[in-house]
């Protein structure tokens, strides 16, 4: 979410503080979770020695966001959207380039500014743990930094399952429908979460990050006029975004939003997966060790 004030509507089924950016930050400890769950058997004890850990920061980089911090990239809050179809292009979107230089070569920086930098974060923070999983395979005292940035890039990897991440109405703003977002990605999930069960996405290659955040992000922008409807409906049949509401709203968008979920789980343990066989899959000790202060924060 980009600036947390849609959250008032969803305090129906909130029952846990008032999250600050996509997914809710229990929704991102949630699927964070569930992610180590799918790493495979040569990676996962790496994670499972200090899951709590990796659980509790992947919801970091919303913090940051709602202190205004920046990055190498700039201020934090555009790095956790890229709204792909305030662009001018048709989905697929084949004609948007990849590489940031000539993404802002052709829209210029304006427009670059106002559409986010998701996918580049995404790309940055993955070079980042590469080389964080190299310098623990060459020996190095780097476990505590590679579970960080592993938290933090799942993090971004989530963000990028959310439609409304990747579309310029991303609250419902455009189209009277305000607080969606939040209804969405944080109500809707925690009101439910007792009935969820995800499915086991299969890990799968990830060649080019870049490329990866690319089609995730299309993906979700094709998601969010399913939502939008189903929101459109249950707000007409129940204005107060009541218990009502959320059950109908449920019936119209559960099924995508349990499968979206899914899949931002499979995502991150793909993600991840793919950063550690970059670094040559070096051997990782399955033991917990003393935190120490992260040094590669971001």
């Amino acid at each position: 979410m980009r600036g947390g004030a849609a959250l008032a509507a969803a305090g129906v089924l909130v029952l846990t503080p008032a999250p600050l950016g996509a997914w809710g930050l229990e929704v991102h400890r949630l699927i964070t979770d569930r992610a180590i769950d799918r790493l495979p058997v040569d990676l996962r004890p790496f994670f499972d020695a200090d899951r709590a850990f990796v659980v509790e920061h992947a919801a970091d980089p919303d913090l940051w966001k709602a202190m205004d911090l920046r990055g190498t990239l700039g201020v934090e809050a555009p790095n956790h959207y890229f709204d792909i179809d305030g662009l001018g292009s048709a989905p697929p979107f084949a004609d948007v380039p990849h590489d940031r230089r000539a993404f802002i070569d052709k829209y210029g920086s304006a427009v670059a500014n106002r559409t986010g930098r998701l996918p580049w974060q995404m790309a940055a923070v993955y070079a980042r743990l590469v080389d964080a999983f190299g310098r623990v395979g060459r020996g190095a005292a780097a476990d505590t930094d590679t579970r960080y940035l592993a938290a933090v890039l799942a993090h971004y990897v989530e963000d990028a399952y959310v439609p409304f991440h990747a579309v310029v109405n991303y609250d419902g703003q455009l189209t009277g429908q305000r607080g969606v977002h939040a209804r969405f990605e944080t109500a809707l999930v925690l009101g439910h979460a007792h009935a969820m069960t995800f499915a086991a996405v299969p890990v799968r290659p990830v060649p080019d990050i870049t490329a990866f955040a690319f089609e995730t992000i299309v993906d979700s922008a094709a998601l969010a006029a399913p939502v939008l409807d189903a929101d459109r409906r249950a707000a007409a049949a129940h204005p107060g975004y009541d218990a009502a509401y959320y059950a109908m709203f449920w019936d119209g968008c559960g099924t995508l939003l349990t499968r979206r979920l899914g899949e931002a789980a499979s995502g991150v343990a793909s993600v991840v997966t793919a950063a550690w066989k970059a670094a040559g899959q070096p051997d990782l000790p399955a033991a917990r060790v003393e935190h120490l202060a992260p040094q590669a924060a971001r």
